[in-house]
């Protein structure tokens, strides 16, 4: 029988932040012409004579550097767009080049010093061990966000943190399949403000005007969001 395998959740992972970051900035700030020309002469690294074309080579490589990080934005981009859309179906187990893109140094660091596997799957960091294949740690980790997932959903129950509003003793309750997928699709956070704290399922359009308890028409919002909605459809 095989060793029990060890799933740990690292933390939510931004990369929504990580994609907006590869967004290209303003240029940054150079010196002028005039003013690299005066800084060369100034620290004696051209002349009189050569001076001109010492210049030219210093912008022209300037404008090769800008266009190579432009170009590195824009892969980058590519592979965290592609990383979102796989991660959001099943787990990526992650190369050195997507944590890379995905975390800053001092992250990546602390990942490779726990010498193990790291998943992502639907924005949360899973790190594993055990002897497994790749598809079964995959596998496992879909278990363990459904076991996440179902616990949340109990805990809501227990402290009557998920009804949106005192509910008609008639009123039929959402099924649960339909507060499962609702909580897959919001990510277990507010669908406005992104909180995970005191969460409550809301129809967008109320049942009093003909809304049904469907995925389509519910979402997670917090308690303050879910207040300030009213009875305002959006």
């Amino acid at each position: 029988m095989k060793k029990k395998a060890k799933i740990e959740r690292l933390e939510v992972c931004a990369i929504e932040t990580a994609i907006d970051r590869t967004k290209p900035g303003p240029p940054p700030e150079r010196e002028t012409r005039e003013q690299t020309r005066l800084r060369l002469l100034i620290k004696g690294e051209a002349s009189d004579d050569d001076v001109d074309a010492v210049v030219d080579a210093e912008i022209k490589r300037r404008h090769e550097w800008d266009k190579e990080w432009c170009q590195e934005l824009r892969e980058r981009r590519k592979r965290l767009v592609a990383l979102r859309r796989e991660s959001q179906k099943n787990p990526v187990h992650l190369n050195s080049v997507q944590l890379e893109d995905l975390l800053d140094s001092e992250k990546v660091e602390n990942c490779k010093r726990l010498r193990r596997d790291v998943y992502l799957f639907r924005n949360i960091l899973y790190s594993v061990e055990g002897p497994y294949s790749e598809p079964e740690f995959k596998i496992l980790i879909r278990e363990e966000a459904d076991r996440e997932s179902a616990y949340f959903q109990r805990a809501c129950g227990r402290h009557q943190e998920c009804a949106s509003e005192p509910l008609p003793l008639r009123r039929e309750r959402i099924p649960e399949r339909v507060r499962v997928a609702v909580w897959r699709r919001d990510q277990g956070r507010c669908a406005r403000c992104g909180r995970r704290e005191k969460l409550e399922y809301d129809h967008i359009i109320p049942v009093a005007e003909g809304g049904g308890s469907t995925a389509r028409n519910i979402e997670l919002l917090c308690e303050r969001c879910n207040r300030s909605k009213g009875r305002k459809i959006t």
